[in-house]
């Protein structure tokens, strides 16, 4: 649901949005998803993102510290404009 819908309650009344179920970027439903699905236990050697996951540091560090933890492997685009740097994290 769009940011500007979240807050139209008129909008959320007609669409059957609870009240309690608030606005979350693309980054952070992803990461929720992420979670709940190795939580379950479904099996996985590798996680991929793109960049809307890439250019998110605080997304992109959670990622990262969560699946290396789990012994997970991933990997996450970045666009063209950010610089990485051979043996170093950005974050």
């Amino acid at each position: 649901m769009p940011q500007s819908w979240a807050g139209d309650e008129e909008r959320r009344r007609t669409a059957w949005v609870p009240e309690e179920v608030p606005f979350a970027t693309k980054p952070k439903l992803g990461l929720t998803m992420l979670k709940r699905a190795l939580d379950a236990g479904v099996p996985c050697a590798w996680v991929a993102g793109d960049s809307v996951y890439g250019t998110d540091s605080a997304i992109r560090r959670a990622i990262r510290r969560g699946l290396e933890r789990r012994r997970v492997g991933y990997v996450l685009t970045v666009t063209s404009g950010q610089r990485l740097w051979p043996g170093t994290v950005s974050d």
